[in-house]
């Protein structure tokens, strides 16, 4: 690794991941995110927004006390969660807000990086499901998870990362459409620009949306991606130029644990080909960005272990040992960095073009 020379700008960022199907090394990307945030010395937060079983809790060394969790947060009570929420910290606790010091679990070992992890427990999930899949007609989680958001700004996090469960509906379908509707032309009204006030720094958001490179994931993802673009455009009938223009930097498309790959940009192009009934003006935006950030990410690296990513992160991140995490990883981590633009696209390694 040479000469990576990550951005220092000061931007506070939130990052929503979605997926179509499990598997595809969401929580993954979501830790090694974390990982490279916490060395840069971010204050960072990962919110375990998927709620269908499995938690981020699992993960070693990310361990926490049961009921601090992100189904009791995103359910509790009216009064209560206004508390939770609420604009100002807690009395005699610096700036620390009641959200940050009942829900937000720092990992073990780590100073700069925090969780709320999901519930895995059957009377949790049970409760929740139902109310995911009415998200599309209520907005009743985006809505909390815009003020969530607001608190964790409030609370000093530069770095929030929202890990969703599979499947582009619900929750994570609203939630996408939040990080997209972020830098609309007709985004002054946006809900969180609204909770945030002169004092706060203005985020950036953007949706990573997870896929293999095979055509059946990915041809699924574009499809669904394609459904929340037209929600989108439905509500802005005479905007849609503006709309389509202001997010190609509001979301990144990002292959995982695929097969080998020689070009990624000939591969994607294959697939685009094959796709009749979508909107021209998105396959130019993936074709563009594959050409800007057309390197692939590993697709198998031996011994990969969630529980070690995020680590392995934090020594990449940190840059103290360059080359001791072997090449497979350091370009997995870097074509990361790059597409969520930790790292300045322009930036090069090894030799080659930044990713």
């Amino acid at each position: 690794m040479n000469n990576i020379s990550f951005d220092e700008d000061r931007y506070l960022r939130i990052y929503t991941i979605h997926s179509q199907k499990g598997g595809v090394g969401k929580t993954s990307i979501a830790l090694a995110l974390a990982g490279i945030s916490g060395a840069r010395g971010k204050k960072t937060l990962i919110i375990d927004a998927d709620m269908t079983g499995a938690s981020i809790a699992d993960v070693p060394g990310m361990e926490c006390e049961p009921g601090s969790n992100f189904n009791k947060l995103i359910l509790a009570k009216p009064n209560e969660f206004l508390h939770l929420t609420a604009k100002w910290p807690v009395p005699g606790r610096n700036e620390s807000t009641s959200l940050e010091l009942q829900f937000c679990r720092k990992k073990v070992a780590t100073e700069s990086v925090y969780f709320i992890p999901s519930s895995a427990g059957a009377t949790d999930v049970e409760m929740i499901v139902p109310l995911i899949s009415q998200e599309d007609h209520l907005h009743f989680f985006r809505h909390r998870i815009e003020d969530i958001l607001a608190t964790a700004i409030r609370s000093g996090f530069e770095t929030i990362i929202l890990d969703h469960s599979p499947g582009m509906f619900g929750f994570s379908k609203t939630s996408l459409e939040m990080s997209l509707e972020w830098s609309s032309p007709l985004s002054a009204d946006h809900r969180l620009r609204c909770l945030l006030n002169e004092k706060n720094p203005e985020p950036t958001l953007q949706a990573l949306l997870v896929s293999s490179f095979e055509p059946h994931d990915f041809k699924t993802v574009l499809a669904s991606f394609q459904h929340v673009l037209e929600r989108i455009f439905a509500r802005n009938k005479n905007n849609k130029d503006l709309i389509y223009a202001s997010f190609l930097d509001t979301f990144r498309i990002v292959f995982n644990k695929a097969r080998q790959i020689p070009d990624s940009i000939k591969e994607v192009e294959k697939i685009l080909t094959k796709v009749s009934d979508m909107d021209p003006d998105l396959k130019q935006m993936i074709r563009e960005h594959e050409t800007e950030y057309g390197s692939k990410l590993a697709p198998f690296i031996e011994g990969f272990e969630m529980g070690d990513v995020c680590s392995k992160a934090e020594a990449f991140g940190s840059r103290d040992k360059p080359g001791a995490l072997g090449s497979e990883w350091e370009n997995w981590f870097f074509t990361l960095a790059c597409r969520a633009r930790l790292i300045k696209p322009h930036d090069s390694h090894d030799g080659g073009k930044a990713g």
